[in-house]
């Protein structure tokens, strides 16, 4: 058996063992990339009735540009798609598999297994929005405290500012006085 095929066995058994109700595993699903003939190959795709859940890419490590290469693939397929998890397999034990989540916007977060087994498993369409929704919120929350603590340091610095100037301008008053005395 070839390293390929002994890679898309494993990730067929792998498949096998999630708790996947009501979705369907689909293998060899080809894929067109937005321009009409850059078609690419998914090996394997959880899906529901009208949405792709996840795509699984096998490839086999020759080499690391390989491996870069190919989750440049799984990337482009997720955007292409709007498929919410990918997985680069590439090897037969899925700890060393490669886990990404599609936040939208080419914006991928690698996920750990479990993480990714809990919710394909309890996937909903709904988790689409929400998902990136909590994630904008979450940024939209540390840009806002930043920025509160960046005004924060700005509003010591400038009475900071004022002391020095009242200090120096009383300073000078007193010379001017003593100059004048």
């Amino acid at each position: 058996m070839m390293p390929r095929d002994r890679i898309r066995q494993a990730v067929a058994t792998y498949l096998e063992i999630l708790p996947l109700s009501n979705k369907d595993i689909v293998k060899d699903i080809p894929l067109r990339f937005g321009v009409f003939g850059v078609e690419g190959m998914a090996d394997h795709v959880i899906r529901d009735d009208n949405h792709f859940i996840a795509i699984i890419v096998c490839e086999v490590p020759n080499t690391r540009s390989v491996v870069l290469e190919a989750h440049e693939y799984l990337k482009g397929l997720l955007s292409a798609t709007d498929t919410h998890f990918g997985v680069l397999a590439t090897g037969t034990d899925p700890d060393g598999w490669f886990f990404a989540e599609n936040r939208r916007n080419n914006w991928f977060v690698e996920i750990s297994r479990s993480v990714f087994e809990s919710r394909v498993a309890r996937w909903h369409p709904d988790m689409r929005q929400s998902s990136s929704m909590l994630n904008l919120q979450e940024e939209v929350r540390v840009s806002n405290n930043i920025a509160h603590q960046r005004l924060k340091k700005l509003r010591k610095w400038r009475w900071t500012a004022i002391g020095f100037g009242i200090g120096l301008l009383s300073a000078s008053a007193v010379l001017i006085w003593y100059i004048l005395k």
